[in-house]
């Protein structure tokens, strides 16, 4: 009797729920087992047809590198060391199996070329599978979901179409066989009904196939085709191959470009959106915010970076306050200016508005030094004290189409800290007194706002 095997990639849990959905579909024609690709087995002997299915990332299945950025950016689930393109690769060839392949999108990139579903059968031919369908896209709002309406439901009928589509297995053939010590074995039975699993964790599931129904239609019996030669290149599938990816490639970075995307189509084309980026001093939202700008205008964005931190209070002025020395805690910000400009930049009005900036060789804001030329279609802020729910602050968060967080590890930002009060002439032993005394409470401060946030990246 025919039986399949899912095996699954998911980093966010929306390809995961996907799978699922396929194997439900699968189950109304034939067993089927579901399963992580972390605990796959290279056994296929008693299977016929192999659905795999993982997110897009650069065109292609995923890789350590890509999927090392998911987790930056928050992702709970999957392996950064194995993926489809790890197992796909390590599976001996096959002459008499079936192979369909899905993958996740974001669906404001649906029309690029190159998808992780075209790469994977691309993969399958290699090692001589079968193609059971043409390779299948399912679609997201963002990199990290949610899924858009209704691609559960096409899931399922996808799985269903799939597996009707297989003929019956011949016998077969012995001396195919190639296990993986390190892999659990390839089924946990499970009622009908199917199990109550929660994301996150390899997991394997069988289904039982349900009692045929009379008058149900029954997949005609044919011998196996030769391998079918690769599919020709549409929008929809098997595109070719994409160059690799250039030196210094980010792929945390790609994501958050293609976030901003996603906000600009749901923004529309009125205003421009509105960005930003909070963390502890030191967690390196400077370097993030740079390089996010320079790639959105590399893409062809029109794009500009206003920090917060030109509202820092003038040092006359905080000297008349008494607060001197302890800079760069809240209230040494004009923080009611600062969410006047972003209200004023989201606006969108008709002539140039222009942003204070910080100079630290001076330690003084400079008035009127950035440029946002009507028009613009991305600003993005960054800054410690975008995320607090106080004071004139807390209609800031409200005027960001988005808020992102930063955390690093504390070491390692406290000694980037100390080198930034060196280089900028503290001695070391002030420096590091500086540290301890003033930045490491606001640093607290701020990361008690974090809950506020849209998405926590984790730097390095």
């Amino acid at each position: 009797m025919a039986r399949a095997l899912v095996v699954y990639e998911s980093m966010w849990g929306n390809t995961e729920l996907l799978a699922r959905a396929v194997a439900d579909g699968i189950a109304q024609v034939m067993p089927v087992d579901l399963t992580d690709v972390a605990a796959a087995s290279l056994d296929l002997d008693d299977v016929t047809l192999v659905v795999v299915g993982g997110p897009t990332h650069g065109h292609s299945m995923s890789s350590p590198d890509s999927r090392r950025g998911m987790r930056c950016l928050g992702a709970l689930h999957g392996s950064i060391c194995t993926g489809l393109r790890e197992w796909l690769g390590e599976l001996p060839e096959e002459d008499g199996r079936w192979l369909a392949t899905f993958d996740t999108r974001v669906s404001r990139n649906r029309r690029l070329p190159g998808s992780a579903a075209g790469s994977a059968a691309r993969e399958g031919r290699r090692h001589h599978f079968h193609a059971a369908a043409r390779p299948r896209s399912f679609y997201l709002v963002h990199a990290d979901g949610p899924l858009l309406t209704s691609e559960v439901d096409r899931a399922r009928e996808w799985g269903r179409m799939v597996a009707a589509s297989v003929p019956a297995p011949r016998q077969a053939k012995a001396g195919r066989h190639l296990s993986r010590a390190s892999r659990p074995p390839a089924s946990v039975a499970q009622d009908a009904a199917g199990p109550d699993i929660s994301l996150g964790g390899p997991v394997l599931v069988q289904h039982r196939v349900p009692e045929p129904v009379e008058d149900e239609p029954v997949p005609p019996e044919t011998t196996q085709p030769e391998p079918l030669a690769p599919a020709p290149a549409t929008a929809e599938h098997a595109q070719p191959e994409p160059p690799p990816a250039p030196a210094g490639y980010d792929p945390t970075l790609e994501l958050l470009v293609e976030r901003v995307r996603a906000l600009q189509a749901h923004v529309g084309t009125g205003r421009p959106v509105l960005v930003g980026v909070a963390g502890e001093p030191g967690a390196g939202k400077s370097t993030l915010t740079a390089s996010l700008v320079a790639a959105l205008q590399e893409g062809g964005t029109t794009a500009v970076l206003v920090p917060m931190d030109g509202f820092h209070l003038a040092n006359v002025a905080l000297a008349a306050l008494g607060r001197a020395d302890r800079k760069g805690a809240l209230d040494t910000f004009d923080g009611a200016g600062y969410a006047a400009l972003l209200t004023r930049l989201r606006s969108a009005g008709p002539d140039t508005v222009w942003a204070p900036t910080y100079d630290r060789s001076l330690e003084e804001s400079v008035a009127n030094a950035i440029a946002v030329p009507p028009g613009t279609e991305v600003v993005v802020t960054e800054g410690n004290y975008l995320l607090v729910d106080e004071g004139p602050w807390s209609a800031v968060r409200w005027v960001l189409d988005e808020a992102w967080a930063v955390e690093v590890d504390p070491d390692r930002r406290t000694e980037r800290l100390v080198a930034r009060h060196i280089l900028f002439g503290k001695p070391p032993e002030t420096a590091a007194a500086w540290v301890a005394t003033v930045d490491e409470p606001n640093a607290a401060f701020v990361r008690a706002t974090f809950g506020r946030a849209d998405l926590v990246i984790r730097g390095t």
